[in-house]
């Protein structure tokens, strides 16, 4: 194939699965927490600190789910306004970190 360079990459071990694939047998993997991504119409124009509120009322929404989640379900990272090329946002982001109660083995 003429006019089409070589990428150069690392090297890959030839026994390793491809991605995608289970682990191998007798791997067990944990997952005890959940990291979720919430958007929501920004209402900071009207109270300063209407999208905390919206952000913590949810959070503690889920963890009142005790079944589910454990109460150190909090927010993470920070609240973000998304510029919309207008003088106010129209848009804001959070993240919340989900602990389930019983983490589950995969």
């Amino acid at each position: 194939l003429e006019g089409l360079s070589t990428l150069s990459a690392e090297p890959v071990d030839p026994n390793a699965a491809p991605p995608g694939d289970p682990p191998p047998q007798g791997t067990v993997a944990r997952v005890s927490s959940i990291l979720l991504s919430g958007r929501g119409v920004s209402l900071n124009q009207l109270k300063p600190s209407a999208n905390f509120e919206i952000a913590a009322a949810l959070a503690q929404r889920l963890a009142s789910n005790t079944n589910y989640f454990t109460t150190n379900t909090a927010l993470s990272g920070k609240l973000a306004d998304e510029e919309n090329g207008t003088n106010a946002p129209f848009f804001f982001t959070f993240e919340l970190t989900l602990l389930l109660a019983r983490p589950i083995d995969i």
